[in-house]
Order: structure tokens, then sequence, then C-alpha cells
């Protein structure tokens, strides 16, 4: 059997409690954080994806019994019964460009008052305006 990443699914702002339990149990497991301006402080690091986490195992010998009583975790990403896994190369594409994002300033970082901007998808899409 070979270890393979899956995605799961954690309860609201706990995703770095359960990531930490999970590598403290010898689990890989990856939260990507960016860096996130907040108001009166430099910045923060939130979870690039809110509830969700990659975990890597072998998921016939591991992954059965490893949500059940476990704190903060909600269960496996599914579609319909299958849990499908996410391949190594996507993984690791996430992981350069949170590298990059969080080099770069993180997110938000790359506007600035003045700045005009277009809405490229959603019930704004074309609008264009400036920031402030």
């Amino acid at each position: 059997m070979t270890q393979k990443w899956y995605v799961l699914r954690t309860k609201p702002r706990l995703e770095k409690i359960v990531t930490n339990g999970l590598e403290r149990d010898g689990f890989a497991s990856y939260c990507p954080n960016v860096r996130t301006p907040i108001p009166n402080a430099k910045s923060t690091l939130t979870p690039l994806y809110p509830g969700y986490i990659f975990l890597q195992i072998e998921m016939e010998s591991e992954g059965a019994d490893l949500t059940s009583d476990r704190l903060g975790v909600l269960g496996w990403l599914r579609f319909g019964d299958t849990i499908p896994w996410v391949p190594d190369e996507v993984v690791a594409n996430i992981r350069q460009q949170v590298r990059m994002i969080n080099r770069d300033g993180g997110v938000w970082r790359h506007f600035r008052p003045g700045d005009r901007v277009r809405v490229d998808s959603g019930k704004l899409e074309g609008l264009a305006e400036v920031i402030e």
C-alpha cells in the first residue's frame, strides 16, 4: 500500500489544533496558511481553505478509525460514498503557491488605496472599482 493525500474536514477555526494533533501522532498533515492583514496589526496566518486540511495516509489501513473521537475533526471530504485522494503534485503546487503568496506579503497585500480592480466572477462580475 502507498500513502496518498486526502482532505479532512475540521470544525471551524480548529485546523491548526487538528494538524498539530495529527503530527504529534506521527501523521503527515498540511494546513495551507496565508498571511492576511488585520486591523491594528501587521498580519496573521489564516487557513487558505477554512475547515479543511490535507492528510497523507494509507486509507485502507489507517483511514477508517482516524476520524472517530478526534478533537475538531468532522470527517473526510466525500463525493457520495467516495473519499477522493489528491495527487502529490497538487499538494506540492499548493505548498509552492502558499510560499510565494506569503513571501510577497500575503493575500490582499498587493492592493493599495487608489488601485483599480475588476471582479472576474460572482454577482459583481465586471464591476471596476478603486480601492479605498
